[in-house]
């Protein structure tokens, strides 16, 4: 009798345990290269390709989950917009 007392306490614990969500709280580093802003076609009053400088950046969220984007280039002054592309 005392065996199952034990057995039952002990898969209780695993259930209990087994479903606990944990998401992950790494952080990861992404150096991000930027292409040269081609002044050449801008001047010549042509538009296209502006500000179009899509990356994969090699990862997928899930569902409802914070990204958080830090600039550290202090001497940055230029603007960043990120976007996030829905598939």
């Amino acid at each position: 009798m005392r065996k199952w007392i034990v057995v039952f306490f002990v898969s209780c614990i695993f259930l209990v345990l087994g479903n606990i969500r944990v998401e992950a709280g790494e952080i990861h580093s992404r150096e991000i290269f930027s292409l040269e802003e081609p002044t050449w076609i801008f001047k010549s009053g042509m538009g296209r390709g502006k500000h179009h400088d899509r990356q994969d950046l090699g990862f997928i969220l899930k569902e409802n989950t914070k990204l958080k984007v830090r600039q550290v280039n202090v001497n940055f002054k230029g603007s960043f917009n990120f976007a996030v592309a829905w598939r």
